[in-house]
């Protein structure tokens, strides 16, 4: 019956893409079209950066100061050739390669206009919903054209791995910004591989190759995303010959067709830091009980949330990334963890005086969140929970999460693999909505500085492992599963490189057949 179901999907849906032009060939072979990841797009400016489908595009548009190598866990230069760090861990100062030009002839990269990229983050004016990554920053000085000195008010050893690689840092064009005002967020001006062509009625962001790339001009001379949103449109593409590459996750239905189709060919990508989970609004009376937060987690069978996505996604205990010494601290019982357990979920919302709890879920109607929240509320109905699920639009959901406008939420949030990005995106106060503590959690703040001041990898373990046993005994969040994807990718593409953020890193694909 479920294959039936999904052939069916396929032939209802078809439609839909039916004006999508035809698989390219011959000269148009260097022209590939991507799933846009996995809504619309919303803005260009990586300042704003909230959701996949912007910043799919932002490593092929912008480069950063320093960059995780695609493909790998490794720190290499970008826009700057070098850089030091103070003894103390308060001042870091990079010096920028020369002759690297921004597109459309807007000139020479400089410090300046590193400093303006980052004063951005403090200007109230601009109004970054990431500014509480940037509090710690004392000061930004243009020491000369090619070098840019940030000074800390705390040390912090972590400012290159988390700050300065992250993808609202990505270098822009002061003049660009300055001209073009709001209109920056749909014509963007960076120094990438790719630059930006269009954004067109039916959102579908094209590039171009950037031929004075300071790594080579890529491979590839046209690069288009696609927004679809739909699984069984997606995959129905791909095999038509109508998008070349995907990502797609908790669609078991999805991945069976792809795996299946001899012209694709597919990876799982496991992400050591991308992390879904349930966040708690504190607003709602009966959540700032934790009994009824600790009842809500006994309720849910994380591998029944495996199973139903195709086996992507693998249950998480923790909120921090998959790392063998945190592993090792969850088995010896270091923190708490909430084994599913319905009988006690009962008896703790009868202790908490809410028997007959009833709870909104609100989730973006995108992939897998819908599929996570039906196996949620039909665990939560089992223990007596009343749960209503509430789908909401993109970009509906992004205004209403960024507001407090919820009771409970998904969260889908990748970072790289140092444990600071996580617990302080997650669980610090800098980082109340608009920013990602979704829970206004304030009870780590000492924890999470503590550890990114820490040089020592030993004592900064003890710290994280303390903050996760004060985070999950309060249980603002309740972390559900580790992130996986499955890419898949047919001719003109042979093969490609894929980002520890999650990024799309387009000038890494090799032409030349499935």
């Amino acid at each position: 019956m479920r294959r039936l179901s999904w052939m069916l999907i396929c032939v209802l849906l078809l439609a839909s893409i039916a004006g999508l032009p035809p698989r390219a060939e011959g000269q148009q072979a260097r022209e590939i079209r991507v799933r846009m990841q996995f809504s619309g797009p919303r803005s260009l400016d990586p300042v704003y950066n909230t959701r996949a489908a912007d910043y799919f595009t932002y490593s092929n548009i912008f480069n950063n100061l320093v960059r995780w190598k695609p493909g790998g866990t490794e720190l290499e230069a970008d826009l700057a050739e070098r850089w030091e760090i103070s003894a103390d861990g308060r001042i870091y100062t990079f010096y920028l390669r020369r002759g690297i030009q921004f597109h459309k002839n807007y000139g020479e990269v400089t410090a300046e206009d590193a400093k303006f990229s980052f004063d951005r983050f403090s200007d109230p004016k601009v109004a970054t919903p990431n500014a509480g990554d940037w509090k710690n920053v004392e000061r930004i000085e243009v020491v000369d054209r090619y070098t840019v000195r940030i000074t800390l008010r705390e040390r912090a050893f972590t400012f290159i791995t988390n700050q300065i690689t992250s993808r609202p840092a990505a270098i822009l064009s002061k003049r660009a910004v300055e001209e073009k005002g709001d209109r920056f967020a749909r014509d963007p001006i960076g120094t990438g591989p790719f630059v930006f062509e269009s954004w067109s009625a039916a959102d579908e962001i094209t590039l171009v190759a950037n031929p004075r790339y300071f790594r080579g001009a890529p491979r590839l001379a046209k690069v288009t995303f696609v927004p679809i949103l739909e699984e069984a449109v997606a995959v129905a593409a791909l095999e038509r010959g109508q998008i070349h590459v995907m990502w797609t996750r908790g669609s078991p239905d999805a991945i069976e067709v792809l795996r299946r189709n001899r012209d694709i060919r597919t990876q799982v990508v496991a992400r050591v830091a991308s992390v879904r989970a349930l966040g708690f609004n504190p607003s709602y009376a009966p959540l700032r009980d934790v009994r009824v937060r600790h009842a809500l987690a006994h309720a849910v069978n994380k591998n029944d949330i495996a199973i139903a996505t195709g086996a992507l996604l693998a249950p998480a205990e923790h909120p921090l990334p998959r790392t063998p010494w945190l592993f090792e601290a969850q088995q010896r019982g270091a923190f708490p963890i909430y084994r599913y357990d319905p009988q006690r979920a009962r008896q703790l919302l009868a202790e908490a005086g809410a028997p007959n709890l009833r709870l909104v879920l609100s989730y973006p109607l995108r992939s897998p969140d819908g599929t996570m929240t039906q196996v949620l509320a039909e665990q939560w109905r089992r223990v007596g929970v009343d749960t209503v699920l509430e789908g909401i639009e993109q970009r509906a959901w992004d205004t209403r999460r960024s507001q407090g406008q919820y009771q409970v939420t998904t969260i889908g949030i990748g970072r790289g693999p140092d444990p600071d990005e996580l617990a302080r995106d997650l669980f610090h106060s800098s980082n109340f909505p608009p920013g990602e503590n979704v829970g206004y959690y304030d009870k780590a703040d000492g924890l999470i500085d503590a550890g990114a001041r820490e040089r020592n990898p030993d004592l900064r373990q003890r710290i994280y492992i303390a903050f996760l046993k004060q985070a999950m005994t309060d249980l603002p969040v309740l972390p559900l599963a580790y992130d996986a994807y499955l890419a898949a990718w047919r001719a003109p593409v042979s093969s490609m490189a894929h980002g520890i953020n999650n990024d799309f890193a387009a000038d890494t694909i090799v032409l030349g057949g499935p």
